[in-house]
């Protein structure tokens, strides 16, 4: 923020130092985003964007209720208790900005309903792996303890062109072709564990994914062309009670082999570090949007298939909680639809509580079978941490979990 004006900057000083922005402090706050200029490009594009989404965020929350921003990180130097004293004392629903770095993890799961991650391990693998399993949807993936060095790809992994490299302490996954991608994920594996992943979409990660919004429309219910009609998605719907958070489903379209093959070719002409860059870092293209077509523009309200697809062309990648601020549309979507059904309202407070036990019950259980006891960090860490794979542990569309 304080890239944009000295203004915002002093807001942001005060949000890093005293951990919050009371509903007092967000006015000015509010008033000092409207004047941030849109800018075209670069950097300065990206931030001004998340600027006027953050914006729009907290107009829709703060109608006709208190609000404050607070920093997550900031309430680490508490212990959990004192943490979920002071947060039940203060607010009635705690909000998170979405995707959240495990770092912001900071809120204990407590009585207090929170539409975002409930424990740090749903902004990990962990919880990646349980609604494959819950879904009966998702990649091949395998999720590497720390300190394993591979030799080669394990057969789980066999035939993959490219895979979807996820690092415990990286923001943003890498798409890397398999051939380049061995040494990188043996790199990363010296100082964290990794989850790889078959890659099966188009030539970059934002072309082949589709964000689903939660809650659902209820016109949107009754469409069989419907994105949140989709198996995967359906299944999470009954078994967590997606309708009761807020949150995005992110689904990936697989490409037919010919594509595929292409791909393959094109790469083939570089070598593999320089094709593993072209990949990761493509040139910007038009966002897709669910349903809208090329340019992602419109102002849909329905997330509908694309033309020429079917449910069968989408495999369940992820599902994030919270709300997020790196599309415009997608958040007013789900800004809206927290206000039409009612999801901060006193009758759906127990709703989110059930959804996000729920949640933590599929996640704990998964550690439970499958991490050989360990389900807990170090009990004196002052960090948020996420429990580390013991061994390997891979999911596969035909035969689930394994070890």
């Amino acid at each position: 923020m304080g890239n944009l004006s000295a203004s915002l900057k002093s807001h942001a000083v005060t949000l890093f130092e005293v951990g919050k922005l009371t509903d007092e402090q967000l006015k000015d706050f509010m008033e000092q985003l409207e004047k941030v200029n849109r800018f075209a490009e670069g950097e300065a594009q990206r931030f001004s964007e998340h600027a006027m989404t953050l914006l729009h965020t907290l107009k829709s929350l703060r109608n006709g209720r208190e609000l404050d921003l607070i920093r997550g990180e900031s309430l680490l130097s508490l212990d959990a208790q004192s943490r979920a004293r002071v947060l039940l004392k203060s607010y009635s629903t705690i909000i998170a900005m979405a995707p959240l770095l495990v770092d912001a993890c900071a809120l204990p799961l407590s009585s207090l309903p929170l539409l975002g991650p409930p424990i740090p391990e749903a902004c990990s693998p962990w919880c990646r792996l349980a609604l494959y399993a819950a879904a009966n949807s998702g990649l091949r993936s395998i999720f590497v303890p720390k300190g394993t060095r591979l030799p080669f790809w394990p057969r789980l992994l066999n035939g993959a062109r490219r895979l979807l490299v996820t690092s415990l302490t990286q923001a943003e996954p890498q798409l890397l072709p398999a051939a380049a991608a061995l040494a990188a994920v043996n790199e990363l594996l010296t100082t964290t564990a990794v989850l790889v992943q078959e890659f099966l979409g188009g030539a970059t990660l934002e072309d082949a994914v589709v964000h689903v919004p939660f809650p659902f429309a209820p016109e949107e219910l009754q469409r069989e062309d419907s994105l949140a009609n989709h198996p995967a998605v359906a299944a999470l719907r009954e078994t967590i009670g997606l309708g009761s958070l807020a949150g995005y489903v992110v689904l990936m379209r697989k490409e037919k082999e010919e594509v595929l093959a292409a791909l393959d070719d094109d790469e083939g002409q570089q070598s593999p570090y320089a094709a593993a860059a072209a990949i990761a870092f493509g040139s910007p293209k038009k966002k897709r949007s669910a349903g809208g077509g090329e340019g992602g523009e419109g102002k849909e309200s329905l997330f509908l298939l694309p033309p020429n697809s079917s449910h069968s062309s989408f495999l369940l990648l992820d599902v994030v909680f919270g709300i997020p601020l790196f599309d415009e549309h997608l958040n007013a979507v789900i800004c809206e639809r927290i206000r039409t059904e009612g999801v901060l309202s006193v009758e759906n407070r127990v709703n989110i509580q059930f959804a996000n036990k729920t949640l933590v019950d599929l996640t704990q259980d998964l550690l439970n079978k499958h991490n050989f006891g360990v389900t807990t960090c170090a009990p004196h860490s002052e960090k948020v941490e996420v429990v580390p794979p013991v061994r390997p542990i891979g999911y596969c569309p035909d035969a689930g979990i394994w070890q």
